[in-house]
């Protein structure tokens, strides 16, 4: 039982730790562009000391824009939102190109999407069609290197998710 109990303990950290990992990422992705050159997590790692570091970043203003988009994603299709859609139903475990298209695309037209009269059902629907999208899979797909992915889905995305 005591075992049992240090392993859930453990669990709950290491799911804390990679929220925090998926919010930096996120943070990174919005406000510092990949231009390419260097190896993605190199780049994560060094442009979060610089975010860490930056006295004029303004975190209310991120925490108030963060809060926004994953409200509406959450309201779309919660946890759901990061995984495969076959078209009927969300499948299998989280993918980070689903998070970075999804976040990013989100996040360069909440102003518009936020307009909409009904931005919940825009999401739902960018979420789920975003797997037929031909140029989406084709960076999204496994053995695509994270820098190739990065230059090249989210610019796709931002346009994917204009309303």
């Amino acid at each position: 039982l005591e075992r049992t109990h240090h392993m859930l303990r453990q669990e709950k950290q290491e799911l804390k730790q990679k929220n925090i990992e998926l919010m930096l990422r996120f943070l990174v992705i919005k406000n510092i562009p990949y231009t390419g050159g260097v190896d993605v997590n190199e780049f994560f790692d060094e442009s979060m000391l610089q975010l860490a570091n930056d006295k004029n970043f303004d975190f209310e203003k991120e925490e108030e824009e963060i809060k926004n988009i994953f409200s509406l994603i959450n309201s779309a299709h919660g946890g759901e939102s990061f995984k495969r859609h076959d078209g009927e139903k969300f499948l299998g475990q989280f993918l980070i190109s689903a998070y970075e298209a999804t976040t990013y695309g989100l996040f360069k037209n909440i102003q518009k999407i936020n307009e909409l009269e009904t931005p919940q059902k825009f999401i739902r629907e960018k979420i789920e069609s975003m797997w037929t999208h031909a140029p989406f899979r084709e960076f999204s797909r496994a053995g695509v290197r994270g820098t190739t992915r990065l230059l090249k889905m989210l610019p796709i995305t931002e346009e994917y998710f204009k309303p």
